[in-house]
């Protein structure tokens, strides 16, 4: 995984940043939807827990181009819930 640094995370565009995710938290969510986060994807909730990263593209080793719009935070704020977050901004082209 690229160092998160690199990514330039920010919070959702509208939102009031969340504050890092707990160990706790993580535990809590992976036991309730009987799933492991891996190790990077923790690493990222517990510095940033969520946002739109300004670094968007990436491509893979055989040379195919991924967007990443944003990544998904854990919060028991419930305006912050997916349902009611404001959509990413557009991706550029």
């Amino acid at each position: 995984m690229r160092n998160l640094s690199e990514l330039g995370i920010i919070p959702y565009p509208g939102t009031i940043p969340e504050n890092p995710a707990s160990k706790q938290a993580i535990v809590d969510f992976e036991a309730k939807f009987h799933a492991k986060l891996p190790d990077a994807y923790r690493d990222m909730l517990q510095q940033f827990n969520g946002g739109v990263p300004k670094l968007k593209y990436f491509h893979t080793k055989s040379g195919r181009r991924w967007v990443v719009n944003d990544f998904f935070s854990l919060s028991t704020n419930r305006s912050a819930t997916l349902e009611r977050r404001p959509p990413c901004p557009a991706t550029p082209k």
